[in-house]
C-alpha cells in the first residue's frame, strides 16, 4: 500500500493501526518501505529523491488490560448457605489477559463453597467458580462483601462492587468434618544474593522437596503460596503460564496454586521473581505456604498456613558508561572558538532510598589523561594558545 505522507511534513511521529488487533497482543511487520521527497523551486522545476529501506520494520504491539464490569447480589433467608450471584463481563476475551475475582467478608466466620482463601477473610476465584456459588454467614448476621473483578495484562484493571447477605434466623452451618492441616514450610535459605537485574526463582529459596501438605485427616487438600511485600517495581511471573498462573492480589501481593500432577519443587522451580530494574540493595518479602480444604464443602478452615520472611540482598553490577555531548559544539567554524563539553554518567536510572547509587570515577587517571583528541588534517587550536598538529593526539 502507497501512502501520500505531504501533508504530514514536519509531524513527529507517524502511527500505524492494525484494524485486526484490537485486543491482541504481538507484533506485525512493515515490509518495502518507500519514501519518496520533493523538493521544487520558485521556478517550477524540481528534484525528486526516493529511498527505499532495504530492511523490514517490526512494531510490537504491547497487551493492555481492558476494565471488567461487575454486578453482584446475595440471597436473604434462613439456611445453611445463602446463593451468591456474581457478572462479571471482560471486553478482552482473547487469552492475552489473566481473569480472577476476589471476595472479602466483613468478619472472620464466612466460607464459600468455590474459590480458595488466600488472606485473613479474603477468596479468590476463577471466573469458573462463580456459577452455583453460595456462602454461610455466621448464625443471624446481615453482612456487607467487597467483590473485585481483576483483568491483568501488562496492566491491572480492577472494578469493585459489593453484595449483602442476611441471615435472619441463622442456620446451622457445614457439618464436613474435615480440617485443613498447617503444611510444612522449609527453606533453603532466608537470604539471596542475586546480581543487579537479575532474576531469581523461588526454588531457590523455599526447599521444594521437604515443603508440603501434612493432610492428617484424609482430606482434599491443595497447596498454594502467597508472596507478600515485594517491591513494587518488582516482577513475578510464571515461567510457564500455561501449567501454572500467578495471580496478583494487591499492589505486592501474589498467590498460585500447585496444579494437580506437579510437584512442589517443579511449582516453586516456574516462578521467577525479578527485581526493580537497575537496583542494587536490600528488600524483604514473606512467602507463606498454605493449606486449603477442598473436601469441607464450604471451606471453614481453608487458609491455614507457615509463613518466612525472605532477605534479598541484590549485588551491584555497574551499568554501560554514557556521554553526554548535549552541549558540545560539533560543527566547527574556521577562526572561531568552539564549546568542546562533554558528561560522563552511568546508564544506572534507579534511585531509591534502599537502593546503592552507581557513580562514575576515574580510578588512577588525572584530568588530563581523561579525553584522547585526535586532529586529521589541519591545527586545533586551544583558547590558551596551545594548539595540535595533524596526526597528533593528546
Amino acid at each position: 500500500t502507497t501512502y501520500d505522507l505531504s501533508n504530514y511534513v514536519d509531524k513527529t511521529a507517524v502511527g500505524v493501526v492494525g484494524p485486526t488487533l484490537e485486543n491482541v497482543a504481538g507484533t506485525f511487520t512493515i515490509n518495502n518501505v518507500s519514501v519518496t521527497v520533493t523538493d521544487g523551486n520558485e521556478n517550477g522545476n524540481s528534484n525528486t529523491v526516493t529511498q527505499d529501506f532495504t530492511d523490514s520494520i517490526t512494531v510490537t504491539l504491547e497487551g493492555v488490560a481492558d476494565m471488567p464490569t461487575i454486578t453482584a447480589s446475595g440471597t436473604d433467608g434462613v439456611g445453611n448457605a445463602h446463593d451468591v450471584s456474581i457478572n462479571v463481563t471482560y471486553p478482552d476475551s482473547d487469552g492475552s489477559e489473566n481473569h480472577y475475582i476476589t471476595i472479602e467478608a466483613p468478619a472472620a466466620g464466612y466460607a464459600f463453597n468455590h474459590g480458595r482463601q488466600i488472606a485473613d477473610n479474603q477468596w479468590q476465584l476463577e471466573p469458573g467458580d462463580l456459577a452455583g456459588l453460595q456462602v454461610v454467614v455466621p448464625d443471624g448476621s446481615s453482612s456487607n462483601f467487597t467483590v473485585k473483578a481483576y483483568a491483568v495484562e501488562n496492566n491491572t484493571e480492577i472494578a469493585s462492587t459489593t453484595f449483602d447477605v442476611d441471615d435472619t434466623a441463622g442456620g446451622s452451618g457445614s457439618s464436613d468434618s474435615h480440617t485443613a492441616q498447617e503444611p510444612a514450610l522449609v527453606f533453603v535459605s532466608s537470604t539471596l544474593t542475586p546480581s543487579e537485574d537479575t532474576a531469581f526463582t523461588l526454588d531457590n529459596i523455599v526447599d521444594g522437596s521437604n515443603t508440603k501438605l501434612q493432610d492428617s485427616d484424609n482430606g482434599a487438600e491443595v497447596l498454594s503460596f502467597v508472596v507478600r511485600d515485594l517491591p513494587a517495581e518488582a516482577s513475578i511471573v510464571s515461567l510457564d503460564s500455561s501449567a501454572l498462573a500467578v495471580s496478583k492480589v494487591g499492589a505486592t501481593t501474589y498467590t498460585f496454586s500447585v496444579p494437580d500432577g506437579m510437584t512442589v519443587a517443579d511449582a516453586l522451580s516456574k516462578v521467577e521473581i525479578t527485581p526493580p530494574a537497575d537496583f542494587s540493595g536490600d528488600f524483604n518479602f514473606t512467602i507463606e505456604a498454605v493449606a486449603t480444604e477442598t473436601a469441607d464443602t464450604f471451606n471453614h478452615s481453608t487458609r491455614t498456613g507457615s509463613s518466612g520472611n525472605v532477605h534479598v540482598e541484590v549485588q551491584p553490577v555497574a551499568d554501560d558508561f554514557i556521554v553526554d555531548a548535549s552541549a558540545m559544539t560539533t560543527t566547527i567554524i574556521e577562526d572561531d572558538m568552539t564549546l568542546v563539553k562533554f558528561l560522563p554518567g552511568s546508564a544506572d536510572s534507579y534511585s531509591d532510598g534502599n537502593d546503592h547509587p552507581e557513580a562514575v570515577y576515574y580510578d588512577g587517571l588525572s584530568s588530563t589523561d581523561l579525553v584522547e583528541i585526535s586532529v586529521a588534517a589541519g591545527k586545533l587550536v586551544f583558547n590558551d594558545g596551545s594548539q595540535i598538529e595533524a596526526d597528533n593526539d593528546i
